[in-house]
């Protein structure tokens, strides 16, 4: 590596792939954590949703990855659970990729995409291109999922990531109250992007971000001129002692914390965040805990009672309501459950309310008492 010639360090924003990592590169650090933890956040949040019991005890679960390292690391998070009750009925599905050559095209997606229509879960990998082409060629077949989580591709457009989950390295929406003036400088670098460039910045700007803010520490805590000690204290930035958000050196990537694997890569986990239906750009951080919007299902997973527990135990996701009344207490005291179940909503809407009563008011209200979070994990039917 040309740093290691030079024997000056190199931080980057991107580089997730693991094979581009080694020890012995002393030199080299990337702020972008492995591709195999974003599978593993999303069979993390997955497994507490089943703990729930919001999910059939083995769901069937569809995994597409592209056949490159990226892909490989992907699928990497999986098989490293493989054991898993939830991961009984996985499938994987991989597809050709090359970046900038327009490998997958809408008749490939359409033909990788039958034979897992009748799936209950998708979960994705690949950027923002390969997304809008698997969404609209789901959209072509008439399929939908019962839940569908990507592991990048935040950045789409909003036409396609609608009630999706996703995970992402950052997004503002990540900052809390300290990062205020982090904020103000990224809307003015926005809008100078957008009236230079016409696009918005990537998440890739608030990680280099990260990679200058990081080596400037690095710099300072060596108290020294000579960059072999900045590597030095670079390689001392470990999981037992992050580099921890301050004023002085703030950190604006999810957990709000950077620590090194000894390979050099970056290995603080990523966020998960799920765009609602109504809203082209509003969010929820479901993970990590410590990020977890007020709307989020962060700080919410361990505290959830919900009367159709039983029910859903007994029938999975198509068990019947007892009452309007019943899902509506529901919907107010587990809207995790209520959200991740469109067949009862579909049944409630469709029915009304027997006694003359009105339908249930929509399912996007906050709520309030009790238990102070709300989710929304799939359109309105």
């Amino acid at each position: 590596a040309l740093a290691n010639r030079l024997k000056v360090p190199f931080l980057t924003g991107a580089g997730a792939p693991e094979a581009l990592w080694k020890a012995e590169d002393r030199y080299s650090f990337g702020l972008l954590s492995s591709l195999a933890d974003n599978g593993r956040l999303i069979i993390d949040f997955l497994a507490r949703l089943h703990e729930l019991g919001c999910l059939d005890d083995a769901p069937r679960i569809a995994v597409l990855y592209r056949v490159a390292a990226q892909g490989k690391d992907f699928r990497k998070g999986f098989d490293e659970q493989a054991d898993l009750p939830l991961l009984a009925n996985i499938a994987f599905f991989p597809y050709e990729w090359e970046q900038f050559s327009n490998e997958l095209t809408q008749e490939r997606a359409l033909s990788i995409l039958d034979p897992i229509r009748d799936f209950d879960i998708l979960i994705g990998d690949g950027g923002p291109v390969e997304l809008a082409t698997f969404s609209l060629a789901a959209q072509q077949l008439g399929i939908s999922w019962e839940i569908e989580a990507w592991g990048a591709g935040a950045a789409i457009s909003s036409e396609w990531r609608d009630g999706k989950l996703f995970v992402s390295w950052w997004d503002e929406r990540l900052a809390f109250r300290e990062l205020e003036l982090f904020l103000a400088a990224w809307d003015d670098f926005q809008l100078q992007y957008d009236t230079e460039i016409r696009t918005v910045p990537t998440s890739f700007s608030a990680t280099a971000y990260q990679a200058s803010i990081t080596l400037a520490y690095a710099m300072d805590a060596s108290g020294s001129t000579d960059p072999e000690q900045w590597v030095d204290a670079l390689q001392s930035i470990t999981a037992d002692a992050p580099l921890k958000h301050s004023q002085a050196f703030p950190v604006v990537l999810p957990g709000h914390q950077v620590f090194f694997r000894p390979d050099g890569q970056n290995s603080a986990p990523p966020a998960l965040i799920q765009y609602e239906c109504d809203d082209d750009d509003d969010a929820n951080v479901l993970l990590p805990e410590s990020d977890a919007t007020p709307g989020g299902l962060g700080k919410f997973f361990h505290s959830c009672e919900c009367p159709w527990r039983q029910s859903v135990a007994a029938g999975g996701n198509a068990a019947p309501l007892g009452s309007l009344e019943d899902a509506e207490e529901c919907r107010l005291q587990c809207p995790a459950l209520w959200a991740l179940n469109p067949l009862y909503r579909s049944e409630v809407n469709a029915r009304g309310d027997s006694s003359g009563g009105a339908t249930p008011r929509p399912l996007l209200t906050t709520i309030a008492a009790g238990v102070g979070v709300a989710l929304v994990f799939a359109c309105l039917l």
